[in-house]
């Protein structure tokens, strides 16, 4: 499996506007090629898995032991150009729950509820203004497009919860109506809703955004493999799961 994206920069941002997991890669004299023909896509986007915020992955030539380079110095890619990128740790972990599973080939999308590329610590109240700005000038694109067949939530309830904590009064609203848009977007258009949550009804996990994500599970005393295992099985299956306690749960 490969990982290629698009980045955008804009106001010394750097934002990963697109990013797709290729199930089959070809990869010709042994140097890999985003499935790209006539500006089109190749091959067919089987799913989305939506994730909260890029994270810290980056074009594949661009090196991270280099001192003081940027992806915005960098002349390693074009932002109108998809490159191969190097997984971070989320999306290794992702790679991994593919690994021999019944996904043989296309392509699976990954979204964001952000596309602010913020490697370490986030900004919550950075993030706030992000979506108050979009939406107040429409530049979040509403309804969201699903394709594929499913869509597997996995952006992480605490940060879910960090930045709701962070959303003044003001922003509350706002900051709920976009993260909650994006859950009746996948509702409307019929496509299969997938998660691991601890809310003990579909209807509680969906209105609060209880989300699992793929690097969770580290309260269980090194019980994590017995997590990625529900983490497999809702993906797999393309189902909502509920658990108490890594070996006791059920699908909602």
């Amino acid at each position: 499996m490969k990982v290629f994206g698009k980045f955008e920069i804009s106001a010394k941002n750097v934002y990963r506007t697109e990013a797709y997991i290729d199930l089959d890669p070809c990869c010709p004299n042994g140097q890999y090629q985003p499935p790209i023909l006539n500006n089109k896509f190749s091959k067919k986007i089987i799913g989305t898995i939506f994730m909260f915020n890029p994270g810290s992955s980056v074009p594949i030539n661009f090196s991270l032991n280099v001192p003081n380079q940027t992806l915005i110095g960098s002349s390693l890619f074009s932002t109108s150009q998809y490159v191969e990128l190097v997984p971070d740790p989320t999306m290794d972990v992702i790679l991994s729950l593919l690994c021999n599973s019944c996904y043989k080939s296309g392509l699976i999308e990954i979204k964001n509820l952000f596309n602010l590329r913020e490697p370490s610590n986030i900004n919550y109240s950075t993030l706030v203004t992000h979506i108050a700005n979009a939406l107040a000038y429409s530049t979040i694109p509403f309804p969201i497009t699903f394709k594929g067949d499913f869509v597997f939530f996995a952006w992480g309830a605490s940060l879910l919860r960090g930045l709701r904590k962070a959303a003044k009064p003001q922003n509350s609203l706002i900051v709920d109506s976009y993260w909650k848009g994006i859950i009746t977007n996948a509702q409307t258009q019929n496509i299969k809703i997938c998660y691991v949550t601890n809310k003990s009804t579909q209807s509680d996990a969906e209105n609060n955004g209880a989300f699992f994500h793929p690097l969770g599970g580290r309260g269980w005393l090194n019980q994590k493999y017995a997590f990625k295992n529900l983490m497999r099985i809702a993906l797999y299956n393309q189902i909502k799961i509920h658990y108490k306690h890594p070996n006791t749960f059920r699908s909602l």
